[in-house]
């Protein structure tokens, strides 16, 4: 029952993570719906564009690739050398295998808790303030949803010198499963990150306190 449940909560956020890392897709979502597309004529810097997207997702393949955990002390790092982030788990939590596009993937399966950190560095984001990017990335997982119910901000507004912003996002997935997302955006050294849990309402009210703790550990030791 717990894979099952597993791979049903999963199924909405790796399209989040779709949007979230997709450049032109966030850019359609921040400027509103376009008009019809023209027809695509295959020259060289439409070569070109396309060869630059295919290093991107290798980029971002090796950056989820690279991560470590080690053990300090009774907490573990879970940490990315690529993309400079790390964050501090409980010693019961392991690496898992979320997303391909995660940069930092780990869960506690035991009590069916779950985390991971998108980074997305864009352009387009930087005209935009933060409360401004965590609504849009906040209505690409509400749009994602079977059945959204309500959100709510808690009282987080940095993590660690950075600024952030984090809301509660309840839902269903499957129509008949319901899911919290303690979703939190964080804008360091000009990079927007995502670190989402999520987990079941009856194991959210019992770890809501580990799951912020571990959120707020997260650092950009570079930034």
């Amino acid at each position: 029952m717990k894979r099952l449940w597993t791979l049903s909560v999963l199924a909405p956020f790796g399209l989040l993570i779709l949007g979230a890392t997709g450049c032109g897709r966030v850019s359609r979502f921040l400027n509103g719906p376009a008009d019809e597309p023209a027809p695509v004529v295959v020259d060289s810097q439409t070569t070109a564009e396309g060869q630059a997207s295919e290093a991107a997702e290798l980029d971002a393949q090796a950056a989820a690739e690279a991560q470590e955990l080690r053990t300090v002390g009774e907490s573990q790092i879970l940490s990315n050398a690529l993309a400079d982030i790390e964050i501090t788990l409980s010693a019961n939590w392991s690496r898992a295998e979320l997303h391909d596009s995660a940069e930092l993937e780990a869960a506690d399966l035991e009590r069916q808790l779950y985390l991971v950190v998108v980074a997305e560095q864009d352009e387009t984001l930087s005209t935009l303030a933060l409360e401004a990017i965590a609504t849009r990335y906040r209505a690409l997982l509400k749009d994602q949803m079977a059945a959204y119910e309500s959100e709510s901000p808690t009282n987080i507004d940095f993590i660690g010198d950075d600024y952030a912003e984090q809301y509660e996002v309840r839902g269903r997935v499957d129509n008949d499963t319901p899911v919290v997302y303690l979703h939190t955006t964080v804008l360091s050294a000009g990079t927007y990150y995502q670190v989402v849990a999520w987990t079941t309402p009856e194991q959210y009210e019992a770890y809501r306190s580990e799951l912020q703790e571990i959120t707020e550990t997260f650092r950009n030791p570079e930034s």
